[in-house]
């Protein structure tokens, strides 16, 4: 790989880590824009769904509901999830 090519993979800022840490074969490279042109998945939708829900209960309570809060709503709306899911995720606000 020449001097050049390895300086923009390096400094580019349209790749969210460095790309040190993929090897020098081709294949990586292609393996890792294949992997940026995927659709979500099933299970990444799910997520976005249960944290947009997680909001809207978390909003509702004038942010004052914590994360056992949180869960027992949701219980009591049968919508499956984990405390620590919630906690989690309102850990991050």
């Amino acid at each position: 790989m020449d001097l050049a090519r390895q300086l923009f993979l390096r400094h580019s800022p349209i790749l969210p880590y460095p790309v040190a840490s993929f090897k020098s074969s081709e294949s990586s490279f292609r393996s890792y824009y294949a992997w940026r042109k995927r659709s979500v998945s099933a299970q990444e939708m799910a997520n976005r769904e249960l944290v947009k829900k997680i909001e809207i209960v978390y909003n509702d309570s004038y942010e004052t509901y914590g994360s056992p809060r949180v869960h027992r709503e949701f219980k009591a709306q049968s919508v499956v999830c984990s405390e620590n899911y919630v906690s989690m995720h309102l850990g991050r606000r």
